[in-house]
C-alpha cells in the first residue's frame, strides 16, 4: 500500500512540476510599418499604446508623425489594424525598442515590447522611439506587456 501511495504522489509531482505557467497561443505576424527614434520631440506626443482600427484614427496619427516615416500609408481597415508602441523621451540614444512578438490567446491578444537600454555610454541626445506594425484584423482586447 505504502509503495502505491508513494507512486501516486510521485506521479503528482511530476505532473504538476511540468505544468508550464508561460501563456500560449498562436503568434499573429505582422508588418513593421514605421520604427524609429527620432518623433518630432516637439509634437508633445505621450508614451502611450494605441491601437488603429479606422481611416480616421490612422490619418491624425499621420497626421502628427509625418507620412514620410511610414513604409506604406495605405490600410485596408475592413481587413487590418495598426498596432502603435511610442516609448518615453529619453535623454540619450542607443535604446532598443521593438514590438517583438504579438501572442493570440483565448480571451485575448499580448503585444509583448522589448524595451532595453543601451549596453554601453550612449550620447547625450534626446530620443524617442516607436514602432508601428500592422496585423490582421481582431476582435478580442489588446493588452501590452513590455520587458528590459
Amino acid at each position: 500500500m505504502n509503495i502505491r501511495c508513494l507512486a501516486a504522489l510521485l506521479i503528482l509531482a511530476v505532473s504538476l512540476f511540468s505544468c508550464s505557467n508561460k501563456e500560449e497561443g498562436e503568434e499573429i505576424p505582422f508588418n513593421t510599418m514605421a520604427k524609429g527614434d527620432n518623433l518630432d520631440l516637439n509634437s508633445g506626443i505621450p508614451r502611450q499604446d494605441v491601437i488603429i482600427r479606422s481611416q480616421e484614427e490612422w490619418d491624425d496619427l499621420i497626421a502628427v508623425m509625418g507620412s514620410q516615416r511610414f513604409i506604406e500609408t495605405e490600410i485596408d481597415f475592413d481587413t487590418h489594424l495598426v498596432i502603435v508602441a511610442i516609448g518615453e523621451v529619453r535623454g540619450e540614444g542607443g535604446w532598443e525598442f521593438s514590438i517583438t512578438k504579438i501572442i493570440n490567446l483565448s480571451d485575448k491578444v499580448i503585444v509583448t515590447v522589448k524595451e532595453t537600454p543601451p549596453r554601453f555610454i550612449a550620447p547625450t541626445v534626446m530620443s524617442q522611439y516607436y514602432h508601428v506594425v500592422k496585423v490582421p484584423k481582431l476582435a478580442k482586447s489588446i493588452d501590452f506587456k513590455y520587458i528590459k
